[in-house]
């Protein structure tokens, strides 16, 4: 156990602080990182740190571009991660992986991997989503929006989406695969835990864009509508910052797997 504390700190605190030499996290998101890290690695296994590392490394990605994008688009984004932006993604899945490693409850298991699915799902869609030819449409009332706005969808984000959540049913489902502890529901319907995944990380997606359409804080700057604070409130609630919506976001999609591991997989 000694081992595998000392070897997940020094891969952890290895990516936290080329984080911060890149400046892709400021200095306390970092120490977040590299804490966050170990414990996905400590409380779970190789596969869980590989589900947290993939959305990890997408954040540098991401980051990367948002660097190069037209001015146009700077307004809407940040590119260097805080603390809180980068706990809403991970803490609520963390806090599942902690509850399962001390109850040996595999829902709690379960809501882990639908929060991550949820967290990437939403991360691919909107920063993959930006790249679309075409102008995104707001989840409510179906008009255009400019792009990089909470709230809105595009097709090209939707399977971005798809492919996110994808990828972290398909690492998750391996590494059940090769761990009969955590084989609860028997691999002969694998295929459906699968697809569970994969379906509830699109649909956290959604969930996100929907309260990012109506409860979260937007701003007029200029002739833009931006989701930092100005002077000109355009609407929403006050307060409700994108970070904010991404935690209830991932959090509530932790709850739902938790609930649905209870009643099909008991």
């Amino acid at each position: 156990m000694i081992t595998r504390i000392v070897l997940a700190i020094s891969l952890n605190a290895i990516i936290a602080i080329i984080s911060y030499k890149k400046n892709f996290l400021t200095g306390k998101a970092s120490i977040a990182a590299g804490l966050v890290g170990s414990l996905f690695y400590i409380f779970g296994n190789i596969s869980t740190w590989l589900l947290y590392l993939g959305l990890f490394l997408f954040i540098w990605v991401q980051a990367e571009i948002k660097k190069h994008l037209p001015k146009k688009y700077q307004l809407f984004f940040y590119p260097t991660w805080t603390v809180w932006q980068f706990l809403a993604y991970t803490l609520p899945g963390l806090g599942c992986l902690a509850l399962f490693f001390f109850t040996d409850n595999t829902a709690f298991y379960l809501g882990m991997i639908v929060s991550l699915a949820t967290a990437t799902a939403n991360l691919w869609a909107s920063e993959i989503g930006i790249l679309s030819k075409h102008s995104p449409f707001c989840l409510v009332g179906g008009h255009e929006v400019a792009k990089g706005i909470s709230g809105g969808v595009s097709i090209l984000g939707t399977l971005a989406s798809f492919v996110g959540a994808f990828l972290v049913a398909l690492t998750s489902a391996i590494g059940i695969f090769f761990q009969t502890q955590l084989n609860f529901f028997g691999q002969s319907i694998l295929s459906i835990y699968f697809l569970l995944v994969s379906f509830l990380g699109v649909m956290g997606m959604f969930l996100d864009s929907l309260l990012g359409a109506t409860i979260q804080e937007k701003y007029w700057a200029g002739k833009y509508v931006v989701e930092y604070v100005t002077k000109r409130f355009y609407k929403g609630v006050k307060g409700m910052t994108n970070t904010k919506v991404t935690f209830i976001t991932t959090s509530l999609m932790a709850l739902v797997g938790i609930l649905l591991s209870l009643l099909l997989f008991r």
